[in-house]
């Protein structure tokens, strides 16, 4: 059974290169981009040299901007090349901050005994309310702050005050983590559709936490999420992301980034791998360590 893992990176050359350490695996081929903004990022013989046993396939470089549809493009790209690209049970979304918490051999034996189901963290009831304006209305240059999020939400109540709503009607919009585990069925669904999804999420704001989300739940592949979360109120739980088997921590930060004194939590727990881990604290190495002697 292989595995494809599919990672977008944008910066930390050595946080990269503990994620490529970590999923090295025969049965696991490797697509990565890389954002053009990177401007020193790692050349192509020096990330393969982190490797031993993964084949690693380099994928057009994009210019992603946060927030906006050149994401969901970026995402799309990476899901058509590795389905084409052989014949994987799996496709793993992954930044270039997260990390395996477990050995490849425990990752491919979960997976073997959950066969067929799809891994998503679904948001609660409130977080789904909220997000419906990321879709409704049209956003033409999503950022963080300043003067551009300040014209966006001007732009977006403005077109509230002219009822403009452009989903389309009968589907139901939902989110989550945009770092996923899915099936080839699910991947190949998402690429012959991949036009069509681009066209539908123009010039929206953060809908890559929405697209995958609404097509799963809109479609027959909903009975086989492996934990939908979305009927919660709220999403204080911790098994929220039982859904995507990713250690995410948004209660102290946005996300919080990892540090050594929470290796023994991060080894102890369920989830398969962890974000935001960095290689500005020792952790990393501590967790290869780890798995090396296990």
């Amino acid at each position: 059974m292989k595995h494809a893992y599919l990672i977008l990176a944008h910066t930390g050359a050595e946080d990269l290169f503990h994620l490529l350490r970590s999923i090295d695996d025969v049965r696991n081929d490797i697509y990565l981009m890389l954002d053009k903004k990177w401007k020193k990022a790692p050349t192509q013989d020096v990330l393969r040299g982190q490797l031993r046993f993964s084949s690693l396939f380099l994928i057009e470089r994009r210019n992603v901007q946060w927030g906006s549809d050149s994401l969901i493009k970026a995402e799309l790209l990476l899901f058509e090349c590795a389905l084409r690209g052989g014949e994987y049970e799996y496709f793993h979304l992954l930044s270039g901050q997260d990390l395996c918490l477990k050995r490849q051999d425990e990752i491919h034996e979960y997976f073997a005994q959950h066969r067929g189901e799809e891994f998503l963290t679904f948001c609660g009831k409130d977080w789904n309310a909220r997000a419906q304006r990321r879709v409704m209305y049209y956003y033409f240059a999503p950022r963080r702050k300043g003067i551009l999020r300040a014209l966006n939400g001007i732009g977006w109540r403005i077109q509230r005050v002219f009822h403009v709503d452009r989903r389309t009607a009968g589907v139901e919009y939902v989110g989550g983590s945009n770092w996923v585990s899915i099936t080839r069925d699910l991947c190949a669904l998402v690429v012959e559709n991949r036009k069509k999804i681009e066209h539908a999420f123009a010039h929206t704001y953060c809908a890559d936490e929405l697209f995958l989300h609404t097509i799963v739940y809109n479609s027959s592949f909903r009975e086989r999420v492996h934990y939908l979360y979305i009927n919660e109120i709220n999403n204080a739980t911790p098994r929220m992301y039982e859904g995507n088997m990713r250690y995410i921590d948004w209660t102290r930060g946005g996300p919080y980034v990892f540090c050594e004194t929470d290796f023994e939590d991060l080894m102890s727990c369920p989830w398969l791998f962890a974000r935001k881990v960095s290689a500005k604290n020792n952790l990393p190495k501590m967790i290869l360590a780890a798995l090396q002697q296990k």
